[in-house]
């Protein structure tokens, strides 16, 4: 089984090769490989093409945010408190700002 970094690899060089012609390069391949017989080598490169395609969109899909992002202060604070992460001023704990 050939593991997602190869599969991001190999679309990162058809995308160099083929630009935003990627995505049809790889979708040939994988028609060429299934009509040969070859269905292992036809999902390797559907598994290509759908990592080319997704590289190389622009657009994000409704409610999907950049990397992850949370999208508010107060969910980024969420986190950080799961993460077991204290706060700054803990008010049951006297410091010399108090």
């Amino acid at each position: 089984m050939i593991d997602e970094l190869d599969i991001l690899r190999a679309a990162n060089i058809l995308i160099k090769r083929y630009g935003t012609d990627a995505a049809l390069e790889a979708a040939r391949r994988a028609d060429q490989l299934l009509k040969a017989g070859d269905t292992d080598g036809c999902a390797i490169w559907k598994r290509i093409l759908s990592a080319a395609h997704e590289l190389t969109r622009t657009t994000l899909a409704e409610g999907e945010r950049v990397n992850g992002a949370p999208s508010s202060v107060s969910e980024q604070i969420g986190i950080w408190r799961s993460r077991g992460h204290r706060d700054c001023v803990d008010a049951s704990r006297p410091t010399r700002f108090h």
